[in-house]
């Protein structure tokens, strides 16, 4: 009786996986599915194609239940993405001057600066932590800024750890630059983490943004020297963060604007900017950023094109006596000996970066980015921004498509479709690199 009870039991589970596994897709789903697709191909502005658009995705995960259907081999199951690219448009439509101190002290925490596009940035800019400062839990142990420097208690920040002793930040999948002097004249990696997210004073991090270096892919660094940088190879690639751009060729303008973030003194993430080129040389310029111990490393980048220029690494003196405690060194914008900063352009390592690249998985390297140009095609990649030119991208279901845009007004110059295949992918890259000379 069991055993006969047990196959029947069996059949029926058997007969429903088989069920589910055979539904046909229905004629109307596939038209459907062929609509979003084609809707999709046509976007080029934000409003009101986009608004369209998703009312379109909308309407069709109301009229098809959440379930895999099959045309001869093929299953179908879009609900997953129809829903990714409802959020993606959400985060796409739902789009102050911040200043060792030079004028006035306009560092920040991530939360509070005005500017959200700058604020995205920050996600790809990680602490270097000593491993005594950080247990597995992420739990981040140190002295506060109080502590450390027997700071006078009308100074800002006194309360917050400073767990970090340098900065680096994200320019390919598992790449990240850094200041050279930070892992000194070894070539090779120490037992410091590298960690994301240690931003608004928080006194513990994700075990998820916790990472190790693997490997040190170009170093220069020599305390005789000026050139200083180096590039690490991270022990896995590094998930939910976008690389950042940075210029490769040519050096920043002279009294060009500036932004500075990353952890002065150790502390959590800080934003600067109201900061500007002073002077330039052959390996570095100067400029009168307010910057710190523990800023070494940090990306600084362009106010206007948000490309990191270069990388923050060495300055004036921090802190300075004051009586029996100590204070924040304060410059006029003009004095002291202004915050020296590594050409980006002349970072050598980084022939593995990859920018759109030619890896099989899209939906990884495809992401959303909002933009305030309504000529700008608003579901973007992590871009490819060029001299002359921008080449961007976006994976929805089966189609793929890649735009170019004019760097000086964002106009589309061409656009093509094609089926996601790394072999297409890879013809339309070239075609960019072979378009920008790079």
């Amino acid at each position: 009786m069991f055993f006969r009870l047990f196959f029947l039991v069996l059949t029926i589970l058997l007969t429903g996986c088989e069920k589910e596994e055979t539904q046909v897709c229905t004629d109307n789903f596939l038209k459907d599915k062929a609509g979003l697709e084609e809707d999709f191909k046509n976007i080029n502005k934000i409003d009101p194609d986009l608004t369209v658009f998703k009312e379109s995705l909308s309407q069709f995960l109301n009229n098809y239940p959440d379930k895999a259907c099959t045309v001869g081999e093929l299953k179908h199951h879009p609900h997953a993405e129809v829903k990714k690219m409802i959020n993606e448009i959400d985060n796409a439509q739902n789009t102050l001057s911040i200043k060792v101190i030079y004028g006035d002290d306009n560092r920040v925490d991530l939360a509070d600066y005005p500017d959200s596009d700058v604020q995205k940035l920050a996600s790809s800019v990680a602490a270097m932590i000593p491993s005594e400062n950080i247990d597995r839990k992420g739990n981040l142990k140190s002295d506060t800024l109080e502590e450390a420097y027997n700071l006078c208690s009308d100074q800002r920040f006194k309360e917050e750890l400073v767990a970090a002793n340098c900065t680096g930040f994200l320019v390919d999948d598992d790449l990240l630059v850094t200041a050279g002097h930070c892992l000194g004249t070894r070539a090779v990696c120490g037992n410091e983490k590298w960690v994301f997210g240690y931003h608004n004073g928080k006194t513990k991090v994700d075990v998820q943004d916790i990472y190790t270096c693997k490997e040190v892919v170009g170093l220069s660094y020599s305390p005789n020297k000026d050139l200083d940088f180096a590039v690490i190879q991270l022990n896995k690639n590094v998930s939910n963060r976008s690389p950042l751009r940075f210029k490769r060729k040519g050096l920043v303008n002279l009294g060009e604007e500036l932004i500075i973030m990353g952890h002065p003194t150790g502390m959590s993430l800080k934003i600067a900017d109201d900061a500007q080129v002073r002077s330039i040389e052959d390996e570095y310029f100067v400029a009168n950023l307010d910057s710190f111990g523990g800023n070494s490393g940090s990306p600084v980048f362009n106010a206007q094109t948000l490309e990191v220029e270069g990388i923050l690494v060495r300055g004036e003196v921090d802190y300075v006596n004051r009586n029996s405690c100590t204070v924040v060194n304060t410059c006029e914008n003009n004095e002291c000996r202004g915050e020296d900063v590594t050409h980006m352009s002349i970072v050598s390592g980084l022939d593995q970066f990859k920018a759109l690249g030619t890896e099989k998985d899209f939906q990884n390297l495809l992401v959303a980015e909002a933009s305030s140009n309504n000529n700008v095609y608003p579901l973007k990649v992590n871009q490819k921004k060029g001299f002359d030119y921008n080449l961007a991208g976006k994976r929805f279901l089966d189609t793929c498509i890649t735009h170019v845009f004019q760097k000086d007004n964002n106009q589309i110059v061409s656009k093509k479709e094609f089926t996601c295949s790394e072999v297409e992918f890879q013809e339309i890259y070239e075609d960019f690199i072979e378009l920008e000379g790079l």
